[in-house]
């Protein structure tokens, strides 16, 4: 089959954007944890796994429906890149936690992840992860594109996670 075939960047496209919504999936909703000592980060609170799969769903419908612009029907590294990036955005925006101008905004990111965290240690932990991570993008005046702001957001959190939660590995691993 050709490289370029709608089929081939059809499915390309569904696995890179299946696999940020996983990422998402795990950032928002998570498992229920296991009781042992450190951090642990995953948690059943938050938002349910059918209103996460509902956006997901909605978003990846959004950027596959998009015309022209960023949303080429090329399937290079750099749409699909952009395509996750898109992803991230339209999660946060469908999620009621972006600004006017569709970035997320951090006192809406708070609510929405930590509203039902209830472990104070790990709500904590989430709040200066959320923080941090604004304040680190805060920090590059180039980032004046809401996908890639979004995306910056989630690779940061993810980083911080990667960092400080004991189970992150079991739970990537179990992701994908």
């Amino acid at each position: 089959m050709d490289e370029n075939t709608p089929q081939k960047r059809c499915v390309s496209r569904a696995v890179t954007v299946g696999i940020c919504g996983a990422i998402v999936l795990l950032l928002l909703v998570g498992t229920s944890p296991a009781p042992v000592e450190g951090l642990r980060c995953r948690t059943g609170e938050g938002p349910s796994a059918d209103d996460v799969k509902r956006i997901v769903r909605t978003c990846m419908n959004k950027i596959t429906n998009a015309g022209g612009g960023n949303f080429s029907s090329s399937s290079s590294s750099s749409t699909i890149e952009r395509d996750r990036a898109c992803l991230m955005q339209c999660f946060f925006e469908e999620m009621k936690a972006t600004n006017a101008d569709g970035f997320p905004e951090k006192h809406k990111v708070l609510h929405v992840i930590t509203k039902d965290i209830r472990e104070h240690e790990l709500r904590e932990f989430y709040v200066d992860s959320i923080q941090e991570c604004f304040h680190m993008l805060g920090l590059d005046n180039r980032l004046k594109d809401k996908c890639d702001y979004s995306m910056r957001f989630v690779t940061c959190l993810s980083d911080r996670f990667e960092t400080n939660c004991d189970d992150w590995e079991s739970v990537t691993s179990a992701m994908f």
